[in-house]
């Protein structure tokens, strides 16, 4: 992860970077409880999330960029106001950037991210259930 290139303190200035992205998605999705469908928070919560995911792909970080991808996936299908987002759903996004936000911290200490299969899927599987519900709607 880190190389003799000096790439220590740019992974440094990503993971300190994607804390702040990550603690900004979490205050907005907080804020879509009063105002569930706002675009204008999805947009910024979907711009800020893809900025993880950047870096992950910057960083060739494969746990934590298919982690994001799928949070990324999920989000895309909800900012567009026709979803509601259930009680599970929204553990399921608490559950993930937490995931997200937990590899960000082994990724500062020099620790590979580990992959969390189960959570992956899961993830993958609310985006493609919420794809299709806006398929036949």
């Amino acid at each position: 992860m880190i190389d003799s290139n000096g790439n220590h303190a740019v992974l440094q200035a990503f993971t300190g970077e994607a804390r702040e992205r990550l603690a900004a998605v979490g205050r907005k999705l907080d804020a879509l409880d009063s105002r569930p469908g706002n675009a204008v928070l999805w947009n910024a919560i979907c711009r800020d999330f893809h900025a993880v995911t950047r870096g992950a792909a910057f960083f060739d970080m494969t746990a934590l960029l298919e982690l994001c991808q799928a949070v990324d996936a999920l989000f895309d299908e909800l900012r567009d106001g026709r979803s509601t987002i259930s009680t599970e759903l929204r553990e399921a996004i608490a559950t993930a950037t937490a995931a997200v936000a937990n590899m960000i911290e082994e990724i500062a200490q020099d620790h590979p991210p580990v992959a969390d299969s189960a959570l992956l899927a899961k993830l993958c599987a609310a985006a493609a259930a919420l794809a299709a519900q806006r398929a036949i709607q």
